[in-house]
């Protein structure tokens, strides 16, 4: 639910409203229910808001939005009548009129907006951070899904005084808009725990603007930063706010001891508390501490945040870990980039286990692999000692290549011309007790490579 009225709304956004046959029951006074971009996940008494879309369809959608429950709709550069009993706002622009209303309900939010940053494993920070603070709080998160232009304006318009905090996960490439977003957020606390790799020498001029957030962090806040990067740390003169520095540094405030990754579980000490996550790879250590470092920040206890991580399970598709089919599964294929490749690697590596190590590459960003074939082609060989690499596309190709350049027999390479091969090339060539690690742009890869060696094992056997 809203904070705002649909007097507020209207006002907030500089729109004109226009009521149905009939206004709603309280008039311009009702309340408003959720802001919905997509018209699928209209609920009775949403607000659903035209954005990436032309004035035809946006009329077509806002029917049927109407169709769907939908209290009002915002549009720009069409008409639509409203239906009864519901209303429509017209405004110039309908993405700068959502900023408008994102920035009304932040002046109003009392609680604290919490920005996780960097290039690498925001997601998982945001979950587990969010997994802490619900241990006492009630929050909002934002969706990772949409871009960070359009889903941290629409998770801002959506906090009241329900919640005790909003949290949000974002970065971006594009010179300013960090900046932008930052700046609509105004965050109390901002987490980043890794930069881009492809960073110039100056921090300053990040591929992610990473400083931008953390200037926005105002003085009575606080900015956790990964304190075993040393850029991260210079990150730490760019603010006012307080800076808690985590890792395994000595420097650190938060410092991990005793850190250990045995059988899918990641376990570390912070001040004399044992704390046991059940993540894949050592790589999630920092989101781990930095979910502490919130946790204290929020006044939780140890024993609450030692409860949170003990039970706070892998995000979908990313480095989650599954035993079926006789095969062990790592499926991290919402994520294609070459650090999370890495990292992947490693964490496959950890695995110790004596079975053979295989992996399946589906498609990559070609601009993000261009040059980088080498480095992961020797990364596959050295740091996980791969048995069989399967990969796809042309990038796939150029990979291959740079595998068995670094020493990967050409008997353990298969290469498919198109992802939708992959699971039946997998299924046939994976074999029980394999661990396979699944990455690329591939969202039914895992599944349906499960589904082939099912099938395959079911016909071998007949």
């Amino acid at each position: 639910m809203s904070q705002f009225l649909i007097r507020d709304m209207t006002g907030a956004i500089d729109g004109h409203v226009q009521f149905g046959s009939l206004p709603p029951l309280n008039g311009d006074l009702e309340p408003i229910g959720r802001i919905v971009s997509d018209v699928r996940d209209v609920r009775p008494g949403d607000v659903w808001w035209a954005l990436e879309t032309s004035p035809h369809d946006s009329a077509n959608r806002a029917h049927e939005a109407f169709l769907r429950g939908a209290l009002g709709v915002v549009v720009q550069g069409c008409s639509v009548e409203p239906w009864a009993g519901r209303f429509r706002i017209a405004v110039e622009d309908t993405r700068w009129a959502l900023w408008q209303l994102a920035g009304a309900s932040r002046r109003r939010f009392l609680g604290s907006l919490i920005a996780v940053g960097g290039s690498l494993g925001k997601r998982t920070a945001r979950h587990l951070i969010g997994a802490v603070l619900q241990r006492r709080y009630e929050g909002l998160a934002g969706c990772c899904d949409l871009p960070p232009r359009i889903s941290v304006p629409l998770m801002l318009s959506m906090l009241d005084g329900t919640h005790d905090y909003g949290l949000v996960a974002y970065t971006s490439r594009k010179k300013g808009e960090i900046q932008a977003i930052s700046h609509l957020c105004c965050p109390d606390i901002a987490v980043i725990n890794c930069l881009t790799i492809e960073r110039p020498t100056d921090v300053a001029e990040s591929a992610g603007y990473e400083v931008e957030l953390v200037r926005q962090v105002s003085r009575d806040g606080c900015v956790v930063l990964n304190g075993d990067d040393p850029d991260l740390v210079r990150l730490a003169g760019e603010t006012d706010a307080r800076v808690v520095l985590v890792g395994r540094s000595s420097h650190c405030h938060v410092v991990a001891e005793h850190v250990r990754f045995e059988a899918g579980r990641l376990s570390f000490r912070v001040e004399g508390t044992p704390i046991s996550v059940p993540l894949w790879g050592r790589h999630h250590l920092h989101a781990a501490l930095s979910a502490c470092a919130v946790g204290r920040r929020m006044n939780l206890t140890w024993d609450e945040i030692t409860e949170a991580l003990s039970n706070c399970q892998a995000l979908p598709a990313r480095c989650r870990v599954s035993r079926q089919d006789g095969m062990t599964v790592i499926d991290d294929t919402c994520q294609a980039g070459v650090a999370s490749m890495l990292v992947a690697l490693e964490a496959l590596r950890e695995s110790g286990s004596a079975c053979r190590r295989v992996v399946v590459c589906g498609e990559w960003d070609e601009v993000e692999a261009q040059g980088w074939e080498k480095r992961i082609g020797e990364a596959l060989v050295t740091v996980c000692g791969v048995d069989l690499l399967i990969a796809c596309g042309t990038a796939g190709r150029r990979l291959i290549a740079a595998a068995q350049q670094a020493g990967l027999s050409p008997q353990r390479t298969v290469w498919c011309p198109t992802a939708d091969m992959l699971p039946a090339v997998a299924g046939r060539m994976v074999e029980q007790d394999d661990f396979v690690l699944v990455k690329g742009h591939t969202g039914e890869t895992v599944q349906t490579l499960i589904g082939w060696r099912t099938n395959y094992r079911r016909r071998i056997a007949a």
